[in-house]
């Protein structure tokens, strides 16, 4: 995992495409690189081939198999090129038969980590796809591993920050520490019971930053509520405010922009452009 983080960030500055889609969120490109955020690209799967077998890259999720895949395309080419043939390639995917493709391939990556230990990577499409495409994180089918936080390491700091603001994607959380609230992590998904429990050990001051969700289901501030009433059933004993609440109450342009704190920063940059 420190080796995969290490060829994905140092290729977030060598991509155009990773460049040019942090800058169309109107996010700072050495800011979000300097807190981890990658780049996939073929060169991740050859550097990670020099030290781990092909087997290896399968079972911690780097790789993943689909009959979809042609031969020509994907990771297929590099193999080859590695001198492994099709047959070699081969694994089943359920009850079918499949080539590789790299899951972090052509995506802004995270790098996730739980008590200290770097243990998954969140990965965002950079081209327009379907809603269920554009999310991955590392198969943790033979791990086991919980997928962990972007920016954890902010719950065993010793700073000084009155509280940790806690946002639901990572992209919301860089949007939020640009904006000036430098103590923000993501928990990417509000459902890992794992991270809540590391988030519970704690001992800070919380601030729940999720969506301003306006559709029937109200699912940001619903999750709000939920992890809320978690922590407290947890025995949580420190303050819980509703970051969302608050700031909309200081910004009530925020529900002009969107639904995230994404959206805000994207809106506040065509008003000073």
């Amino acid at each position: 995992m420190t080796l995969a983080q290490e060829v994905l960030n140092n290729r977030f500055n060598k991509n155009d495409q990773a460049l040019n889609y942090v800058a169309g969120r109107a996010l700072d490109a050495e800011l979000a690189h300097s807190l981890g955020t990658g780049y996939g690209d073929d060169e991740l799967i050859n550097v990670l081939l020099d030290s781990y077998d092909y087997d290896q890259l399968i079972h911690y999720g780097f790789l993943g198999i689909s009959s979809k895949v042609s031969s020509a395309g994907g990771i297929c080419p590099l193999l080859i090129e590695r001198g492994m043939g099709l047959d070699q390639m081969k694994r089943q995917a359920n009850t079918q038969f499949g080539l590789p493709y790299s899951v972090l391939a052509k995506r802004i990556t995270f790098p996730l980590a739980l008590e200290g230990r770097l243990t998954n990577f969140y990965g965002r499409a950079t081209w327009q796809c379907a809603e269920r495409s554009k999310h991955r994180k590392l198969s943790v089918e033979h791990t086991g591993v919980p997928h962990g936080a972007f920016n954890i390491q902010l719950l065993d700091s010793d700073s000084d920050y009155p509280e940790i603001v806690i946002a639901e994607g990572a992209f919301d959380a860089l949007s939020l520490i640009q904006m000036g609230y430098p103590a923000t992590m993501a928990i990417i998904g509000v459902n890992n019971q794992v991270i809540l429990e590391s988030i519970a050990r704690s001992g800070k001051n919380l601030a729940l930053a999720f969506d301003e969700d306006k559709n029937k289901y109200q699912t940001g501030q619903t999750n709000t509520q939920k992890i809320t009433a978690k922590l407290k059933a947890m025995n949580y004993p420190d303050q819980i405010r509703n970051f969302t609440e608050d700031f909309i109450t200081e910004h009530p342009d925020f529900l002009t922009a969107g639904k995230d704190f994404s959206d805000y920063l994207k809106y506040l940059s065509t008003k000073t452009a």
